[in-house]
């Protein structure tokens, strides 16, 4: 549809400029410079012309997940929605106690406490009370006495009752610092042992695109592309995946099947949980290809197409055939060379 759109341009403007050249090639003294539409010359050149789709788009901080309660109690205290936690601070209070962020992978499902069989979760917190800068020992899997004078020092420092041991729920591990989303618990709310206080994210923001299945081909992983944020603003992206299983775009049983492509993007202001954006991907690409404006495209009675070369103070029609169109310019093959220059109507 594109292209047709296009082509029809050209004939619109190929009947102005076989105006045009019939003037400029005239002998006629009637024709004077004041009845000639004016004109303007442009280059041949060699480029690469570079067709676009525009896919919609949506902003969000990457890596959506829930920071869950290990422990039942009152919730007496939140982080503001947009705050942005690191390894050691507070990630929310419990019946008054702080639940302090700590470092892992693996979440925490039991206290830890003399006696307690060896585990990796040991190994875990041994890492971070040496990271906070306490000593448990080469960190491995036992709770020794050295994980136990580590803990006290720990909770001396925090203001904490001193025991040597950490109940299940004081403490929360998260695989790096994040940043606090829309609130799922109120303050003053109860939660339940794996009850969701809040939705987080990573530091990071990414573009997700709910792409038609039948649109599959415009996207190819790793490929770079423009992000249009909602102020205009164009940044680079790279699609980092692409997914590999149709969902539905809504909960009605009619809602079209979509794929979610992720587009990394580097980190900008946009401080929001979610923005409409616009993503510019590549289509089609002819590279290095001679080509001139689209309005420099003369529309022949015969069919066809050509352009005006100038020759010095002379100018002549060059019969060409054309290709691909991109950024107002028109892939063209025939008689010209790189440089030659050829006349474009005003405007």
């Amino acid at each position: 549809m594109r292209r047709l759109a296009l082509l029809i341009g050209v004939l619109v403007v190929g009947a102005a400029a076989g105006v045009i050249a019939t003037q400029l090639g005239s002998d006629d003294p009637e024709i004077t410079e004041s009845t000639r539409l004016p004109v303007e010359f442009a280059d041949v050149i060699r480029t690469d012309l570079v067709q676009t789709e525009t896919l919609d788009g949506s902003l969000r901080f990457a890596d959506p997940d829930r920071l869950l309660s290990q422990a039942a109690g009152t919730i007496t205290d939140l982080p503001e929605e947009g705050t942005r936690l690191e390894i050691g601070d507070t990630a929310f209070e419990l019946d008054g106690i702080p639940v302090e962020l700590l470092q892992g992978e693996r979440p925490a499902w039991r206290p830890f406490l003399d006696g307690m069989d060896d585990g990796a979760d040991v190994e875990q917190l041994e890492r971070n009370l040496q990271r906070l800068g306490y000593d448990p020992g080469e960190p491995d899997r036992e709770f020794d006495d050295d994980t136990i004078a580590a803990i006290e020092a720990w909770q001396e420092d925090r203001g904490r009752e001193v025991t040597g041991q950490i109940e299940l729920g004081t403490v929360a591990f998260a695989a790096t610092g994040f940043r606090v989303g829309a609130l799922i618990a109120a303050k003053g709310s109860t939660v339940a042992p794996g009850g969701a206080v809040y939705e987080t994210s990573s530091l990071d923001q990414e573009v997700v695109i709910e792409l038609d299945p039948n649109d599959l081909d415009l996207v190819t992983l790793g490929a770079v592309v423009t992000v249009v944020l909602p102020d205009d603003t164009e940044v680079p992206g790279e699609i980092a995946e692409i997914g590999k299983v149709v969902r539905r775009s809504g909960p009605e049983p009619d809602s079209p099947g979509v794929l979610d492509v992720i587009v990394s993007i580097d980190a900008t202001s946009f401080d929001l949980e979610r923005a409409p954006v616009e993503v510019e991907v590549e289509s089609d690409r002819a590279s290095g290809v001679l080509a001139v404006p689209v309005r420099a495209l003369v529309s022949l009675s015969d069919g066809g197409y050509a352009v005006e070369v100038r020759e010095g103070a002379d100018s002549r029609l060059i019969g060409v055939s054309i290709g691909d169109f991109a950024g107002g310019l028109v892939e063209i093959e025939g008689d010209l060379d790189e440089g030659d220059s050829v006349v474009v109507p005003a405007g």
